[in-house]
C-alpha cells in the first residue's frame, strides 16, 4: 500500500514539475545563468544546453531517483525560511511572490525565482469590493529587498571538501546569485547545507586537512592512531588505532589523526556587487578577506544576449570553460560527465544548429 502510494505520489510531483517547465518554454532562466568573456569564452555555464531549455528541451525524462534529489533541494529551502521565519523580524519573500523579469537585446525574457529574500518594510492585507460588489482580499506590499540568499545542498565529499575546508564556493552558484543581486538591487549570501555524513575516501587521505581542535576540524569526523614499532618489511614505523580519548590522554609518544568523514555543517559567502564586480567573503570569519571574482553583470548579460541571437548564428557554440571563482581551470570539464555524451558541444561545436537540435530531440526520445 504504502509502495505505491509513495511511487503515485511522486508520479504526481513529476507532471506538477513537467507542467510548470512547459508554461517556461520561450523564456531563459536565471538558473542558467553563465558568461561570455570578453574574448569571447563561455564561462560556467552552457549556452546551447540553455538554448535547448528555451525551446522546451529539458534533457532526459526526470524519474523517480531525479525527483528525489530536486526534492532534497525543495526541503533544504523549506527548512532555511522555517528556521529563518523565527529569527528575522519583517517580511520574507520567496521564489514567485520577489520573481526577477528582464529582457535580452532580441527581447527574449530572462525570469528568475530567488530562493529567499530577507525584507524591510510591511505586506498587509486590505479587503474592499470588486466592480460586481464582491468582498475581495489583496496584498499591500510596501518592502524592499535587504538580503538575498541562495540555497544549495552539498551532495558529495568533494564539493564539501571545497567549501568546507578549502572555503571556495562553486562559480556557478556565484553567478546564480550575482544575476538575482543585480536585478533586486541588493546584496546576498550563498549558503551550502551538508546534511549527512560523508564518509572520505582513500584517495582524499592526501589532501590537507585540519588537525583535531584546530579551527575548521568542528565540522570533521577522525580516526586516531598511535606508531609502534618498526616494521622490518617496510622499514617503517606500524600504525595501530587506538579511541580518541587515548589520542589525548598523552600515554602515547607518537600519535595522529587522519580525517575520516565530514559531518553535517552550514557554511556561508557573504556577497557584495561593486561597479558591477562580485565579491565574496568567508561568513565565518569577519577578518577574512574580500576575494574578487570574475563575475560581472556585464559578463552576464553578454551569455543572455549570446544565447538570445545563436538562431541567427546557426552554429552549435563552443563548450563552456569549468573555472573556479577566480579564473583558474578546474581539474575536469563539463563535456566529461555531459549526458549528451557525443552530441554535447565539446565534440560538436560548429555544426549546424538546427541540425544539432533535431538530433537532440531525438537522442532524448
Amino acid at each position: 500500500m504504502i509502495k505505491e502510494l509513495f511511487e503515485r505520489g511522486i508520479s504526481k510531483q513529476i507532471e506538477a514539475g513537467n507542467a510548470r517547465e512547459a508554461e517556461k518554454v520561450g523564456y531563459l532562466r536565471a538558473g542558467n545563468t553563465g558568461m561570455v568573456m570578453e574574448n569571447g569564452d563561455i564561462v560556467g555555464s552552457c549556452a546551447a544546453t540553455t538554448y535547448l531549455r528555451m525551446l522546451g528541451i529539458n534533457g532526459k525524462p526526470v524519474d523517480a531517483n531525479k525527483e528525489l534529489m530536486f526534492a532534497g533541494g525543495r526541503l533544504n529551502e523549506d527548512h532555511w525560511l522555517s528556521v529563518l521565519k523565527t529569527s528575522y523580524n519583517g517580511p520574507i519573500l520567496c521564489e514567485e511572490d520577489i520573481a526577477t523579469s528582464w529582457e535580452t537585446e532580441q527581447g527574449i525574457k530572462v525570469t528568475g525565482r530567488p530562493d529567499i529574500v530577507l525584507c524591510s518594510g510591511t505586506i498587509e492585507e486590505k479587503t474592499g469590493l470588486d466592480a460586481g460588489n464582491n468582498l475581495v482580499s489583496a496584498l499591500s506590499k510596501d518592502i524592499k529587498p535587504v538580503c538575498m540568499i541562495e540555497l544549495k545542498q552539498i551532495m558529495s565529499v568533494n564539493s564539501g571538501y571545497n567549501v568546507l575546508i578549502k572555503r571556495e564556493p562553486q562559480l556557478k552558484h556565484l553567478m546564480q546569485a550575482a544575476h538575482y543581486m543585480w536585478q533586486l538591487d541588493c546584496p546576498g549570501e550563498l549558503w551550502y547545507t551538508n546534511r549527512n555524513n560523508l564518509d572520505m575516501p582513500a584517495w582524499m587521505e592526501f589532501r590537507e586537512f585540519p588537525k583535531p581542535g584546530q579551527a575548521g576540524s568542528e565540522s570533521l569526523g577522525y580516526r586516531y592512531y598511535r606508531l609502534g614499532d618498526i616494521n622490518p618489511r617496510t622499514g617503517k614505523p606500524k600504525k595501530h588505532q587506538i579511541t580518541e580519548a587515548e589520542y589525548y590522554s598523552g600515554q602515547h609518544k607518537k600519535t595522529f589523526a587522519t580525517a575520516s568523514k565530514i559531518t553535517p555543517f552550514v557554511q556561508g559567502f557573504k556577497l557584495s556587487l561593486e561597479n558591477g564586480t562580485l565579491y565574496y567573503q568567508d561568513a565565518s570569519n569577519e577578518r577574512a578577506p574580500w576575494i574578487q571574482s570574475i563575475v560581472t553583470v556585464d559578463r552576464i548579460k553578454r551569455f543572455y544576449n549570446f544565447v538570445g541571437e545563436l538562431e541567427q548564428y546557426g552554429k552549435v557554440p563552443r563548450e563552456a570553460l569549468n573555472l573556479t571563482p577566480t579564473g583558474d581551470k578546474m581539474g575536469w570539464s563539463f563535456g566529461q560527465y555531459s549526458e549528451l555524451k557525443h552530441l554535447d558541444p565539446c565534440h560538436t561545436a560548429g555544426k549546424k544548429l538546427d541540425s544539432w537540435v533535431k538530433q537532440v530531440k531525438d537522442f532524448y526520445k
